[in-house]
């Protein structure tokens, strides 16, 4: 494993970042484009003293605006291939699972994504947190209305 400071070092060398559009060009003057994970972030390998290493193009984004390492990052709008630095921020281990949007699954029982059923009333997790309702598209509604719609993204 390379040392994360090595690791910015030669990201800030070698490539160059247009923080407006998160557009990351190499020496050459190509744009790394990367190709989605199986969480659907853009990722890309690059070879350090003969090393190969996979990275996600977020983080190299914030290497090379910050010059640091980042901890974890959230995508402010939710869109995990939109790099540019002002939709980045770094979080939390807590923040960034607060975030999480589940993908639109309906409960068997219920027929709504997210809304469970249980000893006579419904719930959500909103936030982190297990809300109760007594009418179950009050619990989906509720979670709409806060922002917390559900993708497949």
């Amino acid at each position: 494993m390379i040392d994360r400071q090595i690791l910015v070092e030669h990201l800030r060398k070698n490539y160059t970042l247009d923080a407006a559009t998160g557009t990351i060009t190499n020496k050459r003057g190509r744009v790394v484009k990367g190709s989605p994970d199986n969480l659907g972030y853009l990722h890309t390998c690059i070879r350090i003293a003969g090393v190969d290493v996979q990275l996600r193009l977020h983080q190299m984004v914030w290497a090379l605006a910050y010059g640091r390492w980042p901890t974890q990052i959230d995508h402010e709008n939710g869109i995990k291939t939109d790099n540019r630095i002002g939709n980045l921020r770094e979080v939390t281990a807590a923040e960034n699972r607060a975030n999480y949007v589940g993908r639109w699954r309906p409960n068997a029982v219920t027929g709504l994504p997210g809304v469970s059923r249980v000893k006579g009333c419904y719930r959500n997790r909103l936030a982190g947190k297990l809300v109760y309702f007594a009418d179950k598209y009050e619990a989906f509604m509720t979670a709409v209305m806060l922002g917390r719609m559900y993708g497949d993204s």
